[in-house]
């Protein structure tokens, strides 16, 4: 589901199950390791965008799917263990924070358009604000230092891979 800061959340992600999430639903997005799909679906759409590297790839992805006529849906009969977040809120790598914000400005180049992309750009310095806050409460400077390194870093147009090692993020 959107957030309010139009960022997506993972389906039921942080709440307790209490038997709400037993019924298969159509989700706004699959992550990539839980994707089950047909062959002719990945040729049709293609595969993910270099652009993304890693995070916000699957909702970029999913949203292209669906402009196509595809639907992404939940299953709760699948059982797949894979940690999506280790991280506690605040204390995450900045390699999380760097790509997040970075890749969450290309997601909304590609996909919010008029009033959605207006309400986008109004709500963005709240979200920057509150992570901000969360991060420095929290003493992650790297962490931060990383958010405004990939907000700049979007406006300046590397994408991918590209600077990852400049900035200490990556060693390879």
């Amino acid at each position: 589901y959107q957030k309010w800061h139009m960022a997506y959340n993972h389906y039921g992600d942080s709440e307790v199950d209490m038997g709400k999430y037993d019924t298969p639903c159509e989700t706004a997005f699959a992550v990539g390791c839980v994707m089950l799909l047909r062959g002719e679906v990945l040729r049709k759409i293609g595969g993910f965008i270099n652009d993304y590297f890693i995070y916000w790839e699957e909702p970029d992805w999913c949203l292209r799917a669906k402009y196509l006529g595809y639907s992404t849906w939940y299953e709760p009969a699948s059982i797949v263990y894979h940690n999506t977040r280790a991280e506690v809120r605040g204390k995450e790598s900045p390699l999380f924070i760097y790509m997040h914000f970075r890749n969450f400005l290309i997601f909304a180049k590609y996909h919010y358009k008029g009033a959605q992309r207006i309400q986008f750009w109004f709500v963005l310095p709240f979200h920057i604000l509150k992570r901000w806050k969360i991060m420095s409460s929290s003493g992650n400077k790297v962490a931060v230092k990383a958010m405004f390194n990939g907000l700049v870093d979007y406006f300046k147009g590397y994408r991918g891979k590209e600077l990852l090692k400049e900035r200490g993020l990556i060693i390879k």
